[in-house]
């Protein structure tokens, strides 16, 4: 698997994780805290080996001026703190994965008021992230896993065995 695909199906996995996450009933509370948790680690991952496109962003939104790369500048640094904040404030607001922790933290339904804010932002802003890379994902899923699927349809057409009238006997 190649650079380009493991993103993709990285980027799936943390899509379907965020949506799953907003909708507590799909999972009860329970595995909706330890998959909140959990989610930090594709998050990590995936900053790990954007970086590079991250820096080239950065530096074309500061030395360009090009509206799109400061939107996506802004739009990806936004996606970041609303994310570790959503996070954080998951961990304060906790009853069953850290549930010491938000006791510790204190008036439980602040926290809660403010991770349903950050999470319900997030998910806008993921959707906004989506959108501005559309093209790249369609193009990215044409080229790694559409034309591949179908060159591997082809090529199984090709080497088929064929019946030889002389072996039917």
């Amino acid at each position: 698997m190649g650079r380009t695909q493991f993103l993709l199906l990285l980027d799936t996995i943390l899509l379907i994780l965020a949506l799953v996450l907003q909708v507590v009933a799909l999972t009860g509370l329970p595995a909706h805290e330890w998959i909140g948790l959990i989610i930090a680690v594709p998050v990590l991952v995936h900053l790990v080996l954007q970086w590079q496109w991250i820096t080239a962003t950065w530096r074309r939104a500061r030395e360009s001026g090009i509206r799109r790369a400061q939107f996506n500048l802004l739009l990806n640094s936004l996606l970041f703190v609303f994310m570790v904040l959503a996070i954080f404030t998951g961990i304060l607001a906790s009853q069953y994965v850290t549930p010491d922790v938000a006791l510790a933290a204190g008036r439980k339904s602040i926290w809660g008021d403010l991770h349903s804010f950050t999470t319900n932002t997030l998910v806008g802003l993921v959707g906004l992230h989506v959108a501005l890379n559309w093209r790249w994902i369609v193009s990215a899923i044409r080229l790694h896993v559409i034309r591949p699927a179908s060159k591997a349809r082809q090529f199984g057409a090709l080497a088929e065995p064929t019946t030889d009238p002389e072996d039917a006997g």
